[in-house]
């Protein structure tokens, strides 16, 4: 998914939080009790994920009209979702989403 669209799942043409596909991952690190080396795991996929992501992001950078607010529209979910996902609970889901969004900030500092 965030090779071919930048992690945006498939639906209305409406982008909203929950269109992150980091959203999938991210319910499988809510799982109460994880093993270490599962969440090591669920970890490493999110970094993987991400990474895969801002490289579709840095791709489209130069594209203009129509491409660039998909672009746009794209890093502001995963953006959002991420913030939202700095309130949970869960002190390891909020780690990863304070890791995250720095990282795309320093990449993208125009979606601060």
């Amino acid at each position: 998914r965030f090779s071919s669209n930048g992690g945006i799942l498939n639906g209305g043409p409406e982008l909203t939080v929950s269109r992150s596909a980091f959203n999938c991952v991210f319910e499988y690190l809510k799982t109460p009790n994880l093993a270490p080396a599962v969440l090591q795991c669920l970890k490493a996929t999110v970094q993987g994920a991400f990474e895969t992501a801002v490289s579709w992001l840095e791709d489209r950078i130069s594209e203009t009209g129509e491409e660039a607010e998909i672009r746009e529209s794209a890093l502001s979910v995963h953006a959002s979702f991420l913030i939202k996902a700095m309130s949970q609970r869960e002190e390891h889901i909020r780690d990863i989403a304070v890791n995250l969004l720095v990282q795309f900030r320093d990449k993208f500092p125009q979606i601060l």
